[in-house]
């Protein structure tokens, strides 16, 4: 089966099959059988605490290997798919049609003449995917505060992150909570501001 997808499908690709084929078999040899849990996979039987840990672990490690191979390959789909006229590189005008590339169009034309190859291309999706981890983890401290914060219905409050700028959104019991939730917000460590849209029933 692995060697069809070394011969059929691009090599990152293959590289991500192969990598979750290698976890697949490994849950086959613990006794995981087929039935619902990894695509079409469930555990029958209990696997001891110690099986379930290196299994837990061998998971995420084909995960880990598997993903970035997938992104680049998506990635550089991505490119092809915006280079229209075909000459191995985007103008301005191809790359305006993807907001975050357009904002990082200047950056990443590396000898600045209105190109970006698909080098300063993935360079500059690296550089948002940086962005979007970064944001996601001041999303994650905002709620892991509010969930802490006495007084404060957190279930109720939605957070979004972009560049830094928190945005909470949703409706409270009074204005004193929405107020509590703004502070509590721009005191997390990366929130660089907060717009605060939560409304009072």
């Amino acid at each position: 089966m692995l060697e069809f997808f070394r011969s059929n499908v691009s090599s990152p690709t293959a590289a991500a099959i192969e990598g979750l084929l290698c976890v697949i078999s490994f849950l086959q040899r613990l006794g995981v059988h087929r039935t619902g849990l990894v695509p079409g996979y469930s555990i029958r039987k209990e696997i001891p605490m110690r099986a379930s840990i290196a299994l837990f672990a061998l998971l995420c490690a084909g995960l880990m290997q598997a993903l970035p191979a997938l992104a680049k390959d998506q990635k550089n789909q991505a490119f092809a798919a915006l280079d229209k006229n075909g000459d191995s590189s985007l103008s301005q005008a191809e790359a305006a049609t993807e907001k975050e590339l357009a904002k990082r169009f200047a950056k990443f034309d590396a000898n600045k003449d209105g190109k970006l190859s698909e080098e300063g291309f993935m360079k500059a999706m690296q550089d948002n995917d940086k962005r979007v981890l970064a944001d996601s983890a001041i999303t994650a401290k905002v709620k892991a505060e509010l969930l802490i914060a006495k007084g404060v219905s957190s279930t109720a409050i939605s957070v979004d992150t972009y560049e830094g700028s928190a945005q909470l959104s949703g409706t409270l019991e009074s204005k004193e909570q929405a107020a509590a939730a703004g502070k509590i917000a721009s005191a997390v460590s990366g929130v660089r501001s907060v717009k605060n849209d939560l409304r009072v029933k």
